[in-house]
């Protein structure tokens, strides 16, 4: 397929390309086609050297493709890091029949939103590699097309066997390196979770979830002492309260109430026989004792006695 093939037709959204032998696949033989959604190229024969560059480049909102029965497409795919970082807005991508002996782990980061992916018919080879393949399919079953006839194509004790289904020592040795993907694989573990493994948690899980607990501590104890600071100031301020509200009140008793006073006015052959006095301030050692005493007015020839109640 030839430069820039498809330029003039930005506005398409499904292509259809399957069953075709060529020549060439150059890099830019999609330009122009942002629009694309599903791309299906299916039953592809094409010669290795043959496919020049990332030709999905452009495609960045593609959601399905369908490379089965491409081999050589498959193959270009897995081992191009460039091509799996296109991979990231798939959702669907089917690698069926292309006589794959494994895959590389790498491809599980690169497919975030991956709902479906189809690798069945192919030839593994059940090795150490493929152990996380296993660990993926059992943990996150609903994304594989038939996870069930997902199996081993050797070694010939393992033929048939579904990799899902597989113990760790199952898996046979890598003791020699597998044609067509490179030799790169690193251990994968797997956590039980409820949403979808993006590309980086499955295998930072367990430093993801000490950093959550982390933040789910600080943020507990920025809570209590906030609380506890609060608390605090409403003590000290219900106290205050509570000491203004005695202070008013006495005051309030002293000016609204004062001990009553008895007067009584007469001439001064009956006058009263008085209370007998109190003690004194300071025979009783009180600064607040009030004695009788006597008020008179000489003008009016009476006399006004009066004394404390």
């Amino acid at each position: 397929m030839s430069s820039k093939l498809f330029y003039n037709v930005s506005s398409l959204s499904y292509l259809n390309i399957d069953k075709l032998h060529l020549v060439e696949i150059s890099e830019d033989v999609f330009d122009n086609l942002e629009n694309l959604l599903k791309l299906s190229m299916s039953g592809i024969t094409i010669a290795q050297d043959s496919v020049k560059g990332n030709f999905l480049r452009p495609l960045s909102k593609l959601s399905t493709l369908d490379l089965s029965h491409s081999p050589t497409l498959a193959k270009y795919l897995l081992e191009s890091s460039a091509m799996l970082r296109n991979l990231r807005f798939i959702s669907e991508l089917n690698l069926m029949s292309n006589n794959l002996t494994t895959l590389p782990n790498r491809i599980m980061g690169s497919l975030p939103h991956i709902e479906e992916l189809n690798i069945l018919d192919n030839n593994f080879h059940c090795d150490q590699r493929l152990v996380w393949l296993g660990q993926w399919i059992k943990f996150e079953t609903s994304k594989f097309s038939d996870p069930e006839d997902i199996v081993c194509y050797t070694p010939q004790e393992l033929n048939g066997q579904t990799i899902s289904e597989l113990k760790t020592s199952d898996f046979v040795p890598a003791t020699t390196p597998l044609p067509g993907l490179g030799t790169s694989f690193h251990a994968v573990t797997f956590f039980p979770t409820e949403k979808p493994l993006g590309p980086d948690s499955m295998s930072n899980e367990q430093t993801v979830s000490l950093a959550a607990t982390n933040t789910q501590f600080i943020a507990l104890t920025v809570s209590v002492s906030v609380f506890i600071v609060l608390a605090a100031i409403a003590f000290v301020v219900f106290h205050i309260c509570r000491q203004t509200r005695c202070l008013d009140y006495n005051r309030s008793t002293v000016i609204n109430h004062p001990p009553p006073v008895n007067f009584f006015i007469s001439n001064e052959e009956n006058a009263p026989v008085p209370p007998p006095p109190r003690l004194t301030r300071e025979d009783r050692c009180s600064v607040t004792s009030q004695t009788s005493r006597d008020i008179t007015s000489e003008e009016q020839g009476v006399k006004v006695y009066t004394w404390s109640g």
